[in-house]
């Protein structure tokens, strides 16, 4: 929502906030976090949400591979190994990353 109104300093200084919360929390780094590309957020943050990956695709309109690439790639820069890691990271930095987001 923030993004979509132009006011961008205000949707990253929330986005730097919850990078600030997840580096508290020791797992995973706040640089860790602010190296997801914007795909791989979002695709994260809807498989943290517990969709699967043919939904998060049919959703996104992308293919399963590219759902599967982004979230390799998640888990390789998050240093996290299975899809309930993200699942409890997400579902607590979830409300934080969407207003950053704009969703």
């Amino acid at each position: 929502m923030l993004l979509a109104q132009d006011r961008v300093a205000d949707a990253a200084k929330t986005l730097e906030l919850a990078i600030d919360l997840l580096g508290d929390r020791g797992s995973p780094s706040a640089e860790a976090l602010a190296s997801l590309t914007p795909s791989e957020t979002r695709v994260a943050r809807m498989a943290g949400s517990g969709m699967k990956n043919r939904e998060i695709a049919d959703e996104l309109r992308v293919s399963i591979k590219a759902v599967e690439y982004h979230l390799a790639n998640t888990f390789r820069k998050l240093g996290i190994r299975s899809r309930i890691d993200l699942v409890g990271m997400f579902s607590w930095a979830a409300p934080m990353l969407s207003l950053a987001l704009g969703y």
